[in-house]
C-alpha cells in the first residue's frame, strides 16, 4: 500500500496546464509561423517554345511565296526578300531569347 499512497500523492502534487496557457502557447506558435516567409514555387514552365519557331517559318513560308510570285520565279534575286527574311528570324529569336531568359530567373528565385 505505500507504493500506492506515494503514488497518488505525486499525481496530486503535479502541476497542469490550465487552458488559458495551452491557448497562449498555440497562438504563440501560429504567430512565428505567420511571421516566416514562405518560399513561393516558381511556376516553372515546360521549356517548350519551339511554337515560336513554327509561326516564325509560317512567315517566312508565306513571305516566299509571295516573293516568289513577285520575282517571277527567283525570290533571293530580291533585295526586299532578304531583309524581310532576316528580320523576321531576328525579331523572333529575340522574343525567344526573352521568353527563356525570363523562365531562367524565375527558377533561379
Amino acid at each position: 500500500m505505500e507504493e500506492k499512497e506515494i503514488k497518488d500523492l505525486l499525481a496530486e502534487t503535479k502541476l497542469k496546464a490550465d487552458d488559458k496557457l495551452k491557448d497562449r502557447i498555440i497562438h504563440q506558435i501560429n504567430a512565428e509561423k505567420a511571421l516566416i516567409p514562405k518560399k513561393q514555387k516558381a511556376t516553372n514552365s515546360n521549356g517548350s517554345y519551339f511554337y515560336i519557331f513554327g509561326i516564325m517559318y509560317l512567315l517566312l513560308l508565306t513571305l516566299s511565296v509571295y516573293f516568289y510570285h513577285q520575282t517571277e520565279g527567283n525570290p533571293f534575286q530580291s533585295q526586299t526578300f532578304i531583309v524581310a527574311t532576316i528580320f523576321t528570324a531576328s525579331t523572333f529569336s529575340f522574343y525567344w531569347l526573352i521568353l527563356v531568359y525570363g523562365d531562367y530567373k524565375k527558377i533561379k528565385r
